[in-house]
């Protein structure tokens, strides 16, 4: 866990995919501490060996899904989260990365508790690797009584209708789903991803 100057309010659980430490990207869930007490989590890697730094499948590179439970300080009710990032390249490790997530959702939350998973998973939302997914959690851009389906990869302004970028919830209601696209951050481009946000309750 890490606190940052420029981040004063919030604590982050993550770790580097390349040697599970702080190398390489990091599928960090960040959190308002005032608010929230992490009562446990971790990082697993998408792959046949999901316990230890590893490749997995036929992806191009390392990849990873950190989740965490909190307690909410104010009336103890407790939240689980899930961050991840499937592989661009290989179909394969795309659809057994979904199946082994599904495995770990059952494995780590109780069945009752209000659980988010964001991703950029590298498939629109219509793809078959989510039927899995879809049998345990509810993607929420599409339940949202107050949505859109803007794109969310923009490749530093080279892309701009692929919607890959997606929020499931389960034991949640979704409010509104947007992609942060209008903004003027102070640059063209701040990531080759716009933001995109989920309001909801539980």
């Amino acid at each position: 866990m890490y606190r940052f100057e420029s981040l004063p309010d919030y604590k982050r659980i993550g770790v580097g995919r390349e040697d599970g430490k702080a190398e390489g990207e990091m599928m960090a869930i960040y959190y308002r501490h005032a608010e929230l007490d992490l009562e446990k989590g971790g990082t697993f890697w998408l792959s046949e060996t999901p316990d230890e730094v590893s490749m997995g499948w036929d992806a191009a590179c390392k990849r990873t899904c950190t989740w965490a439970v909190f307690r909410s300080k104010a009336d103890g009710r407790r939240i689980a989260y899930m961050n991840t990032h499937l592989d661009h390249m290989g179909p394969t490790a795309r659809k057994e990365s979904i199946k082994l997530i599904v495995a770990k959702i059952a494995e780590l939350f109780d069945d009752d508790m209000p659980l988010f998973l964001t991703a950029d998973f590298n498939s629109p939302d219509d793809d078959p690797i989510f039927d899995p997914l879809k049998e345990v959690m509810t993607e929420a851009r599409g339940a949202a009584p107050e949505t859109d389906n803007r794109a969310t990869f923009n490749d530093w302004g080279r892309s701009n209708d692929a919607v890959i970028d997606h929020i499931f919830l389960r034991n949640a209601r979704p409010l509104t789903f947007k992609v942060l696209c209008d903004e003027n951050y102070g640059a063209p481009y701040i990531s080759d991803h716009y933001p995109v946000v989920l309001t909801a309750e539980y």
